[in-house]
């Protein structure tokens, strides 16, 4: 699992030496994303992106859809449990194969405690600067690097501005 950065940029002249420098920093450009309300303003004379960099629609995030359907699905593994619960006790009283209803959920309400305690940010909180046209630039990597790119960023373009972490994951492309 690796941590997403998330930075905001005004245009794409620094978003291509930001995306120039990670490349040198031993960034694989496949875990680059940029994202734009236009992606029209990534295609000026001059500016390079390396070919692998993700040019991402600024309406799409995976990350938060598969959020959403685990959570969903969460909730709904709550309530068919609480349900079966209710009516194995209406039909046959108190016994012990209550135990596995109960331990369902039990495991959903544990994992939605630990769901809402993990930080995450998302494309969509940056919908008011992605309307403004600025870009944002989306970084994957190892959680040991965080700090490092975060000085690399800052050290050299203090314009960037910080939008948050989140986590991305090669087995989920995301």
């Amino acid at each position: 699992m690796r941590r997403r950065l998330y930075f905001v940029l005004p245009d794409s002249r620094a978003t291509a030496g930001i995306v120039d420098e990670l490349c040198n920093a031993g960034i694989d450009s496949r875990y680059i994303g940029i994202a734009s309300r236009n992606p029209v303003q990534l295609q000026i004379p001059g500016v390079h992106i390396p070919p692998g960099v993700h040019i991402q629609d600024a309406t799409r995030d995976p990350g938060e859809q598969l959020e959403r359907i685990m959570w969903d699905f969460n909730l709904a593994l709550f309530f068919v449990a609480l349900l079966a619960l209710l009516a194995m006790l209406a039909i046959q009283g108190p016994t012990l194969w209550l135990a596995i209803p109960a331990g369902v959920m039990l495991v959903c309400f544990a994992g939605g405690v630990r769901f809402t305690h993990v930080p995450n940010a998302h494309l969509g909180e940056f919908g008011a600067a992605l309307r403004h046209g600025e870009l944002v630039l989306m970084v994957s990597v190892p959680r040991k690097r965080v700090a490092e790119i975060e000085d690399l960023v800052h050290r050299h373009h203090p314009d960037a501005a910080v939008g948050g972490v989140g986590w991305s994951s090669d087995l989920l492309h995301i």
